[in-house]
């Protein structure tokens, strides 16, 4: 009796988690938005395994990306709709050409605008003329894997040669710029 109740228990348990799973919207649009809600399951290790769009909208796995092992990693995660993350990008660009020789690292910007900023992003890494790599993460996924979700911009993360988070910065301020050199010089 208690094998037959077990059983029924099971069957209805599993029936109703199934119908359950199969009226839940896959995607919902709000203010012209899709967003996508089936369940995603991303590699949280470095490089890890997100889609992008390089500035020729052309969609790359950050995987094929991202250096690792060779030298630091630094990710800048910034909106088009952000004023303190055009002051921190207007920074790096003054000072990249020089930082680049005196220390060995990648530099990678990463808009984490809305679909429908979509075209002012590529507006914006065209005009900017930006010596490095710049790319969209149109499905704004390095949301789920980076600490604290990126809330809050701009974000600037060093990775280590081991593929390890050695630097995160929330915000801007004149001058975190050369903080930000100076990690980057202490993990050369």
């Amino acid at each position: 009796m208690k094998s037959i109740l077990l059983i029924i228990l099971t069957l209805t348990l599993g029936f109703t988690a199934a119908a359950q799973d199969s009226t839940r919207p896959k995607a919902i649009t709000l203010d012209g938005v899709n967003y996508d809600l089936t369940p995603k399951i991303y590699n949280t290790v470095y490089p890890y395994s997100i889609e992008l769009k390089n500035a020729e909208g052309e969609i790359v796995p950050s995987s094929k990306v991202f250096s690792k092992g060779k030298r630091p990693v630094v990710l800048v995660f910034w909106l088009t709709t952000c004023v303190p993350c055009q002051y921190e990008l207007r920074a790096l660009h003054k000072k990249y050409a020089e930082w680049k020789e005196i220390a060995d690292f990648d530099l990678y910007a990463i808009s984490m605008d809305f679909e429908r900023r979509e075209e002012s992003v590529y507006r914006k890494i065209e005009s900017a003329g930006w010596k490095w790599e710049t790319y969209y993460d149109y499905k704004r996924n390095f949301i789920e894997v980076m600490p604290g979700r990126l809330n809050g911009m701009p974000q600037t993360f060093i990775i280590d040669k081991d593929g390890e988070i050695a630097y995160h910065k929330r915000k801007y301020k004149m001058g975190d710029e050369d903080v930000l050199f100076e990690k980057i010089i202490d993990l050369q």
